[in-house]
This record gives structure tokens, sequence and C-alpha cells, in this order.
């Protein structure tokens, strides 16, 4: 089952959403001695600047998308490593028989050039196989099919394998670590929300001054997509 999206539920920026929280436990560490009757404990306010802390150690969106872009790169040159690989080893058959042919057919790579990775995987894996008949045909052998060229499918293929998989655990770690870093920002979020409730509310009878200061602006905005 697919996870429901997760939103961010302020339209703050989260350097800015961290500054607010901090700006917020320092005041309430310096009215401390009030808002206790509110709840307020110097460990909440420890806890809360932890959390912080720890949200601003978050890997971003954009480091962990640059990691990603990264290892797609690497995984599309070891992409056309393969084909190229692969038209090596086809070469010599489509020169003997033609493009057309039962014998060029079986290696089923008729459009190589737009086959995705998995497909790329696959017709590395059989041509090693498929292959081993023209090493002794002597119309392939004629136009330079050797066991060089079978060698040269293994090591693409190894490669190609590696990297895809370096590329779809990036991707993974990427949509794992942005729904992460939402749901931190919510709950940091949330939490600051809830302690500037406590103190504005402590205030607001008494002192409109003293409780204006604990009034968040900006104030919570229409859910923000994860990324924003």
């Amino acid at each position: 089952m697919k996870d429901t999206e997760v939103l961010r539920q302020n339209n703050i920026s989260d350097a800015d959403l961290v500054a607010d929280c901090r700006r917020r436990s320092s005041q309430a560490r310096l009215d401390l001695a009030d808002l206790q009757a509110e709840g307020v404990t110097a460990a909440d306010l420890d806890g809360f600047d932890q959390e912080a802390t720890a949200f601003e150690k978050m890997p971003s969106d954009d480091a962990l998308e640059y990691a990603r872009v990264a290892l797609r790169q690497t995984r599309d040159a070891a992409l056309e490593a393969g084909r190229s690989a692969l038209r090596t080893v086809l070469s010599p058959v489509r020169r003997a028989y033609g493009d057309t042919s039962p014998q060029r057919k079986r290696f089923r790579a008729g459009r190589l050039a737009d086959a995705n990775p998995a497909d790329v995987l696959n017709l590395l894996q059989d041509a090693q196989s498929v292959g081993t008949a023209y090493l002794t045909d002597p119309k392939t052998t004629d136009e330079g099919f050797t066991q060089a060229r079978l060698d040269g499918l293994a090591p693409a293929h190894a490669a190609l394998r590696t990297a895809q998989q370096q590329y779809l655990d990036a991707d993974q770690v990427r949509q794992q670590g942005t729904r992460a870093r939402v749901l931190a920002y919510n709950a940091l979020d949330t939490r600051c929300a809830k302690l500037c409730a406590r103190s504005y509310d402590h205030y607001a009878e008494h002192d409109a001054t003293k409780a204006k200061v604990y009034v968040r602006d900006p104030a919570p905005a229409a859910a923000a997509p994860a990324g924003a």
C-alpha cells in the first residue's frame, strides 16, 4: 500500500521555523517562573531545544536530491555502457544475417536504444548464453564474432546492476528522508504552537503586551506539499 503524502502544516521555511522555535524557547525561559503555572518546565524547554537542533541537522531535501541525481548519472553511464557491449556482440550477427533475420532477433534487442535498465540487464544476461551459438558459426566468425566480445557482457551487466541498485536505494532514501523531514517539521511546529498558546493564555488577561510576544507571525497557512 502506497504511503499517504505528508503535507507541511505551515508555510514558513525550515530555517525560519528553527529560528522561531529558539526565540520562543529563550523567551519562555525568561518567563519560566510565570509559565510554570501552565505546566511549562525547564525540562520541556530543554527537550524543545533538542528537537529543534535535531530537525536542523536532518539532511535537506536538496542534499538528498543531489545524491540521487549524482547516482542516476552514474547509472545512466553504466546503462549506455551496457547497450554498447550489446551492440558489440550484435554487430557481427547483423552484418552476417541482417537486422531482420531470426539470428539477430534471437537476442530480443530490437529497440536497444529505448530499453530501460531492467530490460538491458535481462538482455545482457541472456546474450551471454545466446551468443555462444555464434562462436562456431562461420558466417558470424568471419564478421568478427569472438569470445572476447561475449566476455564484455558480464562486467557490463555487473556494473549496471550495481549502479541501478545504488540509484534505487538513493531514490528510496530521498523519499523516506523527505517524509521524515516533513513529519519532524510538523511535530516541531506543533510543539512551538502549543508553547505559544500556553504562554499567551497565561498573560492574555492581565498583560496584553507580554501576551502579544507569544503571538506567532506568520500564522499557520494552508498545508504545503512535502519538499516545498
